[in-house]
């Protein structure tokens, strides 16, 4: 019995580890990890903006900048976000 309770810890670490840090950790939200990164909230958005304003940033300096406000790789959802937040032409 031992066994399969520390195997299914590790399996429930492992489903966790991809959660969204935005989503509730009861209930069906856990089915968002299947979903892949959420959309980056509004902080987060104002936080890469701020940090890329004032200078010409493509595509790499955006990337960074996600990743560094999330801690995750970012999706080309979020790279469009954010290029559309410093041009919204």
């Amino acid at each position: 019995m031992m066994r399969i309770n520390g195997a299914f810890r590790s399996v429930i670490g492992w489903l966790r580890s991809g959660y969204p840090e935005e989503a509730p950790p009861r209930g069906y939200a856990p089915l968002l990890a299947l979903n892949g990164p959420m959309a980056l909230t509004p902080r987060q958005t104002q936080q890469v903006v701020d940090e890329l304003a004032g200078a010409p940033a493509d595509t790499t300096d955006i990337e960074v900048a996600i990743t560094k406000a999330t801690d995750r790789l970012p999706t080309q959802t979020q790279i469009r976000a954010v290029a559309l937040a410093l041009h919204p032409t």
